[in-house]
């Protein structure tokens, strides 16, 4: 039989393996893992001021804007052409064109003379279309055709009588064509040639009109036999073309704006119509036999539009002297800015404009 002793070592050894088997029997908890040590950040770097240069640079150079009380720029208007007035001139042309040949060809159809007038009108408005789109001419080539168109009108008219072609209008009308369209044509050229401004176009067309009244008036003044003879039509044919000339010639020298040469001519028409007033109110005509009459005297209204006519170009020239000339005349005007101007080591004063 066992013993007591036995038996205690044996309920010892089996204790022993028992708490064995539980704790195998219980699942190994994994031991906690230490938290890992903290990193050091970079601290977070400010956003960049606006504005503002890196360290070591120096701050940019101050450019102030300039002072509001500068003027503001001169914007020049658009060059006024002279296609419009080209055109129209030669348009007429056209209309005397046509005119002459259905008189030349003693058409008695209203519709086919309507169809050749306006076919005439077209055709010359044509050409003067096709002229200005390869010359591109300025406003004072437009007014030196018109003036040109005028004064060889005239000339053809003045010719008339002593030429001999006056009898019939189969004649006349083909002279007065060939008169504008030679003048036209030589105006044209002549302000293209010269260069001039419309100022000086419009200038030479009033000295001829002045030339034309002049001969006109003294041949009044001189004339006894009270017919219009080829004498006295070579005289006003002088004096238009002599004031034409003396207009040419003084035109390039002469610096009138087109608005001043306008008035000149305007004020030369006033004068013209108040010395006739003027006149006829003051003379007083005779008869033959002494006594007075009680019209008024031919002299003396011949006189009084001369002087008047003269006298009003003297002043209208006079009253506009101190107008501006024409732009190709005038100074430049060059606006010029003034600002200050501060680096970072200097202050001054900057400029600018044309010089």
């Amino acid at each position: 039989m066992p013993t007591v002793a036995s038996l205690g070592w044996i309920l010892m050894t089996m204790a022993t393996f028992a708490s064995a088997e539980i704790a195998l029997a219980q699942p190994q908890q994994q031991p906690q893992q230490p938290y890992p040590p903290p990193q050091h950040q970079q601290p977070q770097q400010p956003y960049p001021q606006q504005g503002y240069p890196p360290p070591g640079y120096p701050p940019p150079a101050y450019y102030p804007q300039p002072y509001g009380h500068q003027p503001p720029p001169v914007v020049e208007p658009a060059p006024r052409t002279g296609d419009l007035e080209i055109i129209a001139d030669f348009a007429g042309l056209g209309i005397l064109g046509s005119i002459a040949l259905i008189d030349a060809r003693d058409l008695r159809d209203e519709g086919t003379g309507t169809l050749l007038v306006m076919a005439g009108a077209a055709s010359g408005a044509g050409v003067g279309y096709m002229l200005s789109e390869n010359l591109r001419p300025s406003r004072a080539d437009g007014h030196a055709t018109t003036m040109g168109l005028t004064l060889g009108m005239l000339n053809g008219a003045l010719l008339l009588v002593p030429l001999g072609l006056a009898d019939s209008s189969e004649e006349v009308l083909p002279t007065l064509l060939a008169g504008g369209t030679a003048g036209a044509l030589g105006g044209l050229a002549i302000a293209r040639g010269m260069n001039l401004t419309a100022g000086q176009a419009t200038f030479a067309t009033n000295l001829s009109l002045l030339g034309l009244g002049t001969s006109a008036l003294v041949g009044a003044l001189v004339d006894q036999d009270g017919e219009l003879d080829g004498s006295e039509m070579t005289t006003l044919l002088i004096g238009l073309d002599g004031g034409a000339a003396a207009g040419i010639l003084l035109a390039p020298r002469i610096d009138w704006s087109y608005r001043r040469a306008r008035m000149v001519g305007i004020a030369s028409m006033i004068g013209f119509m108040s010395g006739s007033l003027i006149a006829t109110a003051i003379s007083n005509g005779e008869r033959t036999d002494g006594t007075a009459s009680g019209d008024p005297d031919p002299d003396a209204i011949a006189g009084g539009l001369l002087a008047g006519m003269w006298g009003g170009f003297l002043i209208g020239a006079k009253l506009s002297s101190d107008w501006d000339p024409d732009p190709k005349f005038g100074p430049r005007k060059n606006p010029v800015a003034i600002a200050p101007l501060a680096t970072a080591s200097t202050v001054g004063v900057s400029i600018g404009g044309s010089f």
